[in-house]
Order: structure tokens, then C-alpha cells, then sequence
């Protein structure tokens, strides 16, 4: 420890930078390592401690003379710029590693529902043209009407604006044992043919994606609810295309009312 910084030079360097540059996470690490103590040290010369943004996870001792050295720690390393984020047992790391994968993903979106009523096709186009605007977002979608609908529209409109890329609006297509490829009277975005059966098709998808709208739809699509809230995503059921979406913000509203992940006002709610 004492004689890293000589021995490895370059790796050492390249820490020291990182620290001081970016925002930098420990988990599973001691905070009785030199290593650790001499990054803080640097932290406090170089007059940075107030403003970098570091974090530790902790698991707070149930002890009492354990729990007063845990203080002073965390009160010590808050002081320097790493935040601390205290957790009871280690076994909540894995909700909170969970939580961390989901935040870090693409911004993907995906389109769950059914229907081919023209009422559900307009909410289709409503909804379209609101994500168009958001050309950070990646649109993913089983190949259902909605979809389909909502990112035909959503490819249109950004056409025009020239802010289309296909990459960005994903069609995933499961194995139909005698069917030929699914009809597309536009040839938008991106068409993933796989041989996988609905699941784990569906679990594979909702797993890459951070959010979920719900237009419409029938037991499929209630499916595809359910898996997006075990999955931790944030659902917007648009009740007003009813069936499967209507059926999931009743449930919500008798619950905890929580709209893409966040508790939402009652005059939000109701809208």
C-alpha cells in the first residue's frame, strides 16, 4: 500500500484524476484502506471536497460502540465529498445494484397494448407525436397495433424534423411457427426478428427498457404490466384508451396511485 503510487504510476495517476474528475462509487470496499485515506487527503489539498460528488454504501452496525466509529466515518467522508448511503443489511444491495442498472440504461421506452378500434389508433398518434419531441428516447415494442401505430407516427414525425434514426425505434418479432413476416405497410425503424417464444422474449425487452406506456390492450398486455412493475419500471397506464390500460390505473388508483414510478397528484391523476 505504502509503495503503490511508485509501483504502479501510471494506474495511480489515473485514479488520482478519476477522483478528482468524475463521480466515482465504492461498494464492498473498506474505508481503513491507505489507498482510500490518501485520496481523501488529496480531496482536502486540492480544495475539491466540497464539490466532488462521491458515494459509499455502508451497512450500519447494530452495535453500540461500532455504531459511534460509524458515525464519525460517515461524518468524515460527507465532509470530503463522498456521500454516504446506509444500508441495514448487505442483502440490500441487491435492490439498490438493481435500482442503479435501471437508472444507467438507455432511455427506452416501451409501448405496451392492443387494439385495431380507430378510437385506439388516434390515442396511437396522440401519443406519437408527444414522444417525437423526445429525441433522446428510444421507443422498443412487441410488433402490436399500438406499437406499431405509435412508432410509425413517431418515425413521421421525425423524418420530417430530421431527427430520425432508425436505431432508436425497435420492432421485436417472437417466433411464429407458419407464418411469414408480419405485415409493415412502412418501413420504419428497426426490425428484430428472433426465434424466441413469448418468453422469455417479453421479460428480455421490458429488461432493457426504463419506462412503459399502456394503450389499450387485452391479457397479454396485462401481462406485460405486471412484468414492468416487478421489473421496476415506471408504467403510465393511459386509462383513457381503456381495456388493459383503463383496468391498470384502476389499480393503481386504488393502491398508491404512483404514475411513471413517482407518486402523482390527485388533479394529475384524475387527468
Amino acid at each position: 500500500f505504502e509503495g503503490y503510487d511508485e509501483a504502479h504510476p501510471r494506474m495511480w495517476a489515473l485514479l488520482q484524476a478519476s477522483y478528482l474528475t468524475r463521480t466515482m462509487m465504492f461498494l464492498g470496499f473498506s474505508f481503513s484502506d491507505p489507498n482510500v485515506e490518501l485520496l481523501l487527503r488529496l480531496a482536502r489539498r486540492q480544495g475539491t471536497a466540497d464539490r466532488n460528488s462521491h458515494f459509499a454504501v455502508l451497512r450500519k452496525p447494530s452495535d453500540r460502540d461500532q455504531l459511534n466509529r460509524h458515525r464519525l466515518l460517515v461524518n468524515d467522508l460527507e465532509r470530503n465529498g463522498v456521500t454516504v448511503c446506509e444500508i441495514a443489511d448487505f442483502k440490500d444491495l441487491v435492490p439498490l445494484l438493481e435500482a442503479m442498472t435501471r437508472r444507467t440504461r438507455p432511455s427506452r421506452l416501451f409501448i405496451a397494448g392492443s387494439g385495431k378500434s380507430m378510437e385506439q389508433y388516434e390515442w396511437c398518434q396522440k401519443v406519437g407525436v408527444e414522444l417525437s419531441h423526445h429525441h433522446d428516447w428510444q421507443i422498443a415494442s412487441l410488433g402490436g397495433d399500438a406499437g406499431w401505430w405509435t412508432t410509425q407516427q413517431v418515425a413521421t414525425l421525425r423524418k420530417a424534423s430530421g431527427t430520425y434514426h432508425a436505431e432508436d425505434l425497435i420492432q421485436y418479432f417472437r417466433r411464429r411457427p407458419g407464418s411469414g413476416a408480419p405485415p409493415m405497410d412502412d418501413r420504419v425503424g428497426t426490425a428484430v426478428f428472433t426465434d424466441k417464444e413469448r418468453h422469455p422474449l417479453v421479460d428480455d425487452v421490458i429488461a432493457e427498457c426504463r419506462a412503459m406506456i399502456v394503450i389499450g390492450g387485452g391479457t397479454n398486455t396485462a401481462e406485460e404490466v405486471q412484468l414492468g412493475r416487478d421489473a421496476g419500471l415506471g408504467v403510465i397506464p393511459l386509462a383513457a384508451s381503456g381495456s388493459a390500460a383503463l383496468a391498470a390505473w384502476s389499480c393503481a388508483a386504488a393502491a398508491d396511485k404512483i404514475l411513471g414510478g413517482r407518486p402523482a397528484p390527485a388533479a394529475l391523476w384524475e387527468q
